[in-house]
């Protein structure tokens, strides 16, 4: 998600869509040079209490500088990035390449827990690296320290983003922790996705999404509206969506999408950069619509705005 749910995108979905407690950042590199980049500040500056800033570090000095940083900010918690899968990420030992040696990753804990005066840590994790087996090795590791919660992503290094979660793994994290404890993370699309993951694992009551709420903004929504009556409430009901919002979803989508643009415009180089961000967004979105798979093709063919507006209001309905 690290390029498309910046400091933009989460201010101005929370503004058209509700059912988000927190919202995280796409992952901040804390290293040696103790500073962060400028677009890396965008995503803390100014404070949001409804944002945890999300480190990436395999540097437990980098990490804590960091996190005190962001305390300084006024953050109450920070989340360490131990679920990363890409290439250029864990091949340099960062991220879920941090599974790979337990004992060093043990030692990085030990220095940052050590550390008084920090934020609340949390953790986003993958299950292991190449053997669901290794899973039991990692929640030994975690149980040693106060997390404030564990975000399990319960896939493996290897299988990156393919096939399905493996709910073995989140088992062994159920059996070994508090469930108001533990976040489950992956393949959540659907309301009743949400609602397999409560039934199989009663208590977690707190579920991260990314890939599902891109594809549909409203999802967040549905999900509480599933949770708060799951025999009566209608699939698409609103929950803690905004006052004002049309009761269209599609119209709602738009409504977000255009003011995207605009936030986007103000902020980016130029129209083609633009174009560029709603491209990867449409990239997930198009399964909002019947007709996705050709909305899709035509964004992909826009090479202006006023190509994107046009193929946008040919398809403004579900």
């Amino acid at each position: 998600m690290e390029g498309i749910t910046n400091f933009i995108f989460r201010r101005v979905y929370l503004k058209h869509f509700g059912g988000i407690d927190l919202s995280y950042t796409p992952f901040i590199v804390a290293n040696q040079t103790y500073s962060f980049k400028t677009k890396e500040k965008h995503e803390l500056i100014p404070y949001d209490e409804r944002t945890v800033p999300q480190i990436l570090s395999n540097n437990p000095d980098a990490f804590i500088h960091a996190a005190g940083y962001m305390k300084d900010l006024g953050y109450k918690e920070v989340n360490l990035n131990l679920g990363c899968p890409s290439p250029t990420v864990s091949g340099r030992g960062r991220g879920a390449g941090m599974l790979k040696d337990i004992e060093k990753l043990d030692a990085f804990l030990d220095r940052v827990f050590s550390t008084e005066g920090l934020p609340a840590v949390s953790v986003k994790t993958r299950a292991g690296v190449e053997d669901p087996a290794e899973v039991n090795a990692i929640a030994k590791l975690y149980k040693k320290y106060p997390f404030d919660k564990i975000i399990v992503h319960p896939r493996l290094l290897k299988d990156y983003y393919k096939g399905c979660v493996r709910r073995d793994c989140f088992r062994v994290f159920y059996e070994n922790f508090e469930p108001g404890k533990l976040v489950f993370n992956g393949d959540i699309n659907t309301a009743e996705d949400a609602a397999g993951i409560a039934w199989e694992f009663p208590g977690v009551d707190k579920i991260m999404t990314g890939r599902g709420l891109l594809s549909d903004p409203l999802l967040p929504e549905k999900i509480r509206a599933a949770g708060a009556d799951n025999t009566s409430a209608p699939a698409d009901a609103p929950v803690d969506a905004p006052s004002d919002a049309p009761a269209d979803a599609a119209e709602r989508i738009f409504a977000f999408l255009d003011e995207l643009w605009d936030e986007y415009a103000a902020y980016l180089s130029g129209e083609a950069d633009v174009l560029a961000k709603m491209k990867e967004l449409w990239s997930y979105l198009y399964r909002s619509f019947d007709d996705g798979d050709s909305i899709l093709r035509a964004v992909r063919k826009a090479r202006t705005k006023r190509d994107y507006i046009r193929c946008c209001r040919e398809h403004r309905s579900f």
